[in-house]
C-alpha cells in the first residue's frame, strides 16, 4: 500500500488542509499529534470537517482520573458541544474511534 500511503510533515491542520486543497480525500484520518485539549479538539473538528467521509480514530484515550487525560476531555468536549455523538464514539483500551463512516 505504499503508493496509497502518503506520510507528511507539518502541523495537522495545515496538513489535512493542504490535502483537501488538492482535492484528496483520506479513508482514514488517525489523530495522534499535540495531546492538549485545544490540539486535540481542533484536530477532530477539521477531519470532520475536512473529511465527512473518512473514518477517524486515534489513540491516548484515558480515563478523567489518570494522568493525560487531555484526550479524552476533548472528546468530552466535542460530545458536549455535538460536534459528535456519544453513541457513535467507541474506545478499545486507549484507542478510539468514530463508528459514523464504517460499513
Amino acid at each position: 500500500e505504499r503508493d496509497r500511503i502518503w506520510p507528511m510533515k507539518g502541523k495537522t491542520i495545515e496538513c489535512m488542509t493542504a490535502l483537501a486543497q488538492h482535492k484528496v480525500f483520506p479513508d482514514f484520518v488517525y489523530i495522534d499529534a499535540a495531546h492538549d485539549v485545544e490540539s486535540v479538539f481542533a484536530d477532530l473538528q477539521t477531519a470532520l470537517n475536512l473529511f465527512p467521509n473518512a473514518i477517524i480514530l486515534g489513540d491516548d484515550y484515558t480515563a478523567p482520573n489518570q494522568d493525560h487525560c487531555q484526550v479524552y476531555l476533548a472528546i468530552d468536549r466535542a460530545i458536549k458541544q455535538g460536534l459528535i455523538k456519544s453513541t457513535e464514539f467507541k474506545n478499545v483500551g486507549r484507542a478510539w474511534y468514530l463508528t459514523r463512516n464504517l460499513s
